[in-house]
């Protein structure tokens, strides 16, 4: 959740309409899919991020078949999940206090980046 909801503030930050959700997603698998919450970026043109998928590995809860990568993309066509159901991530004030110490720094590399690429 910590890391889509700072995502979805860096590519605000950057002038993308983005938001954070949380919801139930299905990874597909032949061995047997598996359904459980998580959260994403959402895009105009429904787009979805869902950038730290990889992460379920090292969750026990989750079947050792089921190893999803990053995507990026349009919401249909993202090839083995399913995003069920969404609501916008609101995170409760003690992840806003780990928020204030990683996003500081978040936001200053993507003035970086905005500031650079005007430059070019």
């Amino acid at each position: 959740m910590q890391f889509a909801h700072l995502l979805a503030r860096a590519l605000q930050a950057l002038g993308r309409p983005a938001l954070a959700y949380v919801g139930e997603v299905t990874y597909l698998h032949p061995h047997g899919d598996f359904a459980l919450e998580h959260a994403w970026v959402a895009l105009p043109g429904d787009v979805v991020v869902d950038g730290n998928a990889d992460s379920l590995v090292e969750n026990p809860m989750v079947p050792g078949h089921i190893a999803p990568r990053p995507y990026w993309g349009p919401r249909a066509a993202a090839p083995d999940r399913v995003f069920q159901h969404g609501r916008i991530l609101h995170l409760p004030p003690a992840d806003d206090e780990d928020m204030q110490i990683w996003w500081p720094e978040l936001k200053a590399f993507v003035a970086n980046v905005s500031a650079t690429a005007r430059d070019k």
